[in-house]
């Protein structure tokens, strides 16, 4: 169960960082989207998403979002 994520930092301001993605999976095809962090709560949002076939999710958002939050957690926003 492999996938590889790129993330890129694409804006910052006192609020919020957003962050540009695109990646894949074992499972899933490549997907790519924009995602932001509000530094005050640690929301994820993710936006400009690209769903799968059934148009539902896809399982490489949750993985953005968990990827963000852990970064949220230790104060960093590469």
């Amino acid at each position: 169960m492999a996938y590889l994520i790129k993330m890129r930092k694409i804006d910052e301001d006192a609020f919020l960082v957003k962050y540009s993605f695109e990646g894949g999976g074992w499972d899933i095809g490549n997907r790519s989207g924009q995602a932001s962090v509000n530094k005050a709560s640690g929301e994820v949002s993710i936006w400009d998403q690209s769903p799968d076939e059934a148009g539902d999710i896809p399982s490489i958002h949750a993985r953005v979002i968990w990827k963000l939050s852990q970064h949220w957690q230790a104060s960093e926003f590469p």
